[in-house]
């Protein structure tokens, strides 16, 4: 009973229901207000139809059954006994007895209760449409609270990661800095490196020689593989030979010391000579052979010492030398021999038995370095102490 009732809210709002059924439909609402809002909004629905429905034609068939039962009635009207007119009445009058017969009011009641029904079914379909529509529109605003709700936590979120990218930024900043000042750092740690290196290396280099000495020592039998005795014995002939070609230098910068001692004293005994009171200088010339070469013999005529000076005179090859003559009573007398440098100078401190004076003449030739007992070969220089 009461969903038959509800079933009829639709008609109760526009206004078809007899008094019975609206007095039966306003108690039953009285007590019960979920069916007294419903029926306030179907009310409310039924009003705005007028404002947001566009009138809807009626279905052909609806338009045919209400013609069909117009026309029968008029037929039946024609079959009916016709009383003689009176006069002629007009449309309206005509029309007026039909109505109050009631011919024609079946058909009104019939499409009255077809408008009516079709209303209410589309009062019906706009409730349930409206319905979905705020079933939507709760789903949106969900949607929506839910949309507004995530935006707040993402905004919650978003003030912390702004913090945290500035601080990395700083970070990285500051990193960038560091790095800026380690590589202004690498390069005098470079050059220590570089420093340590070469330490390192003579370092080894003294480890090397501790441990050749370390070898040089007795070891105990059976200490020692072959291989590293074979090393060890190769080590040493090489440093025997290092040390060789160290003597030989040695020797050779012993003999250049010599020879510059020599010179140095040859130059000492020139200057002695030369600043002597007493001194001479006697002049030899290059012969025929040498006519470029000239010299002298620079002497104190009582003293046994003398000094040669020429020039003029060539490198000789090697096995040859230049031997200075002195003539006393016809004899030759050998009084020393010299070399000359790449300019054709020569120097030579003569020491003899006799004063200087005593000699008559001087010479120089052309010898072999292994030639004391032979006779001398042909003179190049000569020179005469009375000249």
């Amino acid at each position: 009973m009461t969903e038959h009732l509800e079933e009829l809210f639709p008609f109760y709002a526009l206004g078809v229901l007899s008094a019975e059924e609206k007095a039966g439909i306003e108690a039953y609402v009285a007590v019960n207000p979920a069916a007294q809002a419903q029926l306030t909004e179907a009310c409310q629905t039924a009003a705005a139809l007028s404002y947001g429905v566009k009138p809807v034609m009626p279905p052909a068939q609806v338009k045919t059954a209400v013609l069909d039962r117009i026309n029968a009635e008029v037929r039946r009207s024609a079959l009916r006994p016709v009383a003689p007119p009176i006069a002629a009445p007009g449309f309206f009058e005509r029309l007026w007895p039909s109505l109050q017969a009631g011919a024609a009011l079946p058909a009104l009641a019939g499409l009255s209760l077809l408008v009516a029904l079709f209303a209410g079914g589309w009062a019906i379909l706009l409730n349930s449409q409206m319905a979905q529509l705020r079933q939507q529109n709760l789903a949106l605003g969900q949607q929506l609270t839910q949309q507004n709700e995530t935006l707040a936590g993402l905004s919650e979120q978003l003030t912390p990661l702004q913090a945290e990218n500035r601080q990395l930024k700083s970070d990285l900043a500051a990193q960038s800095e560091t790095l800026a000042a380690l590589n202004e750092a690498v390069t005098p740690l470079q050059t220590e490196n570089t420093g340590l290196k070469q330490e390192l290396a003579a370092q080894a280099e003294q480890l090397a020689a501790l441990q050749s000495q370390v070898t040089a020592q007795p070891q105990p039998e059976n200490t020692v593989s072959a291989e590293t005795m074979a090393a060890l014995e190769a080590e040493l002939a090489a440093q025997r030979e290092q040390l060789a070609a160290l003597n030989g230098q040695v020797a050779q910068l012993q003999a250049v010391n010599n020879n510059l001692g020599r010179e140095l004293s040859t130059q000492r005994a020139v200057m002695a000579e030369v600043t002597s009171p007493d001194v001479q200088a006697m002049k030899i010339s290059g012969t025929e052979i040498i006519p470029q070469a000239h010299g002298q013999l620079i002497a104190n005529p009582g003293d046994e010492k003398a000094v040669l000076i020429v020039s003029g005179l060539q490198p000789l090859e090697p096995g040859l030398i230049y031997q200075f003559w002195l003539v006393q009573d016809g004899q030759l007398r050998r009084a020393g021999e010299f070399t000359v440098d790449e300019s054709g100078l020569g120097l030579l401190q003569v020491t003899t038995e006799t004063p200087i004076g005593a000699y008559e003449a001087m010479g120089i030739s052309i010898e072999p370095a292994d030639s004391a007992d032979r006779p001398p070969n042909e003179m190049i220089m000569l020179g005469n102490f009375s000249s």
